[in-house]
């Protein structure tokens, strides 16, 4: 038996490999743009890094307050700030996603001033 020699490829083969590659190249960046990014972001947005409660407290705009917390039925703490109104209204500020109490100083120290 004689072996059999390789094929020779002339310059059609060589072209249609190249479309095919580059074919297949931007399927891949399209399925990474509309597809992986999108979800990628999405997660992002959902599951934001938590704000470190730190140093911030009303009494950094002059305002008195006090610390409250109350547990919920299922067993969570929830902590934040008491700040006395002068003229009998009560509002409640909450942060917002991966935020914590100390997120929205702007808005309590505003809502201070004007009793």
């Amino acid at each position: 038996m004689e072996p059999i020699a390789p094929k020779k490829r002339d310059g059609r083969y060589w072209r249609n490999l190249l479309v095919v590659t580059l074919v297949e190249l931007l399927i891949g960046a399209l399925l990474v743009a509309y597809v992986v990014l999108p979800i990628l972001y999405a997660n992002g947005v959902a599951h934001p890094k938590r704000a470190s409660v730190c140093c911030a407290t009303p009494a950094d705009h002059g305002l008195t307050y006090e610390d409250v917390s109350f547990k919920t039925r299922d067993g969570l703490t929830l902590r934040g700030w008491y700040i006395p109104s002068k003229n009998k209204a009560a509002v409640l500020v909450a942060h917002g996603i991966g935020g914590n109490r100390a997120s929205p100083p702007a808005q309590v120290a505003a809502l201070g001033r004007h009793g």
